[in-house]
């Protein structure tokens, strides 16, 4: 279950009827579409961070995966109250 703070403005929403593989591709994509409205540089650091999180993170054994689905969440309210 992936849950987003109300200071989201809109994108707070609980996602359960999606698989697994959906919820982790929509989280994602929406951190790099996040990244778009930074700097070149700050952008492709972000990019490139996040990609490697969640390759490292792919096989991950099941008792963590809703502890970093939950961390990605927490760091994507974040991203939203300081974009606005």
């Amino acid at each position: 279950m992936l849950l987003l703070s109300p200071c989201d403005q809109g994108m707070n929403r609980v996602v359960t009827d999606a698989s697994h593989v959906q919820q982790v591709r929509r989280l994602y994509k929406l951190i790099l579409r996040l990244h778009r409205g930074l700097p070149a540089e700050m952008k492709s650091l972000g990019d490139d961070y996040v990609r490697a999180e969640f390759k490292r993170h792919k096989d991950a054994e099941k008792q963590f995966v809703p502890i970093f689905m939950q961390e990605w969440a927490v760091i994507i309210s974040c991203m939203f109250c300081t974009a606005i």
